[in-house]
């Protein structure tokens, strides 16, 4: 079965030219996901780092203090 969407060329480049418009958005909502799926990521990993770094303090100071 074939769904005819278009018969005139004027037609088919509104339909091309709507799909594209579609196409844009679509990206553009998936880079912000993106961005935001990243920016989690990168924030627990900060998150970490900073505590990390506060244990290997703490150990240091206690090591020092003996």
């Amino acid at each position: 079965m074939h769904y005819i969407i278009a018969k005139t060329l004027e037609e088919k480049k509104q339909i091309a030219i709507y799909y594209e418009n579609i196409r844009k958005e679509m990206e553009k909502i998936r880079e912000e996901f993106d961005e935001i799926e990243e920016n989690k990521y990168n924030n627990k990993m900060l998150e970490r780092i900073k505590n990390y770094n506060n244990e290997t303090i703490s150990e240091n100071i206690s090591i020092i203090n003996q």
